[in-house]
């Protein structure tokens, strides 16, 4: 795969998907590319078109996807990473502090990270439903929402 070096904070802010166009001075085909900084691979990034004109292009970068760190040795132009070091990172599942329940069984897919939050959707689901919904922390009722 093709790896280019890219200096920090642009690095990491093209890894979190808000840098989206790279300024460089060469054209590159679009296709697949390895984003490395500090010597340590960071992501995969989409070239999705190039733009511009010689010695100032734009790349238009898209659909980030981190990946396991792994020493690299990119020098600030294209250089080829084997693919077999390549380990992609599947996002966390983001985990809810409260969840809802009917009466003993769980409403799958439903949580609030935030007290006030988890309030006021058990409002919204015992309105939807016509029953009373169950606020958990820990598996265990802290309040009751009627509709």
């Amino acid at each position: 795969m093709r790896a280019i070096a890219i200096q920090q904070p642009a690095a990491s802010q093209i890894s979190a998907g808000t840098k989206r166009i790279e300024f460089r001075t060469r054209r590159i085909a679009p296709g697949p590319l390895l984003v490395c900084a500090d010597g340590a691979a960071l992501c995969i990034v989409q070239v999705e078109s190039v733009t511009g004109r010689v010695g100032a292009f734009r790349w238009h970068l898209v659909k980030p996807q981190r990946v396991r760190p792994f020493p690299t040795r990119s020098y600030g132009w294209i250089t080829h990473v084997d693919d077999r070091l390549l380990r992609r990172v599947t996002p966390a599942r983001r985990s809810f502090p409260y969840r809802f329940a009917v009466g003993d069984r769980a409403i799958r897919g439903e949580g609030a990270t935030t007290p006030a939050a988890a309030r006021a959707r058990a409002t919204e689901l015992a309105v939807q439903r016509g029953v009373p919904i169950a606020i958990l922390r820990d598996g265990l009722a802290i309040a009751i929402i009627s509709p």
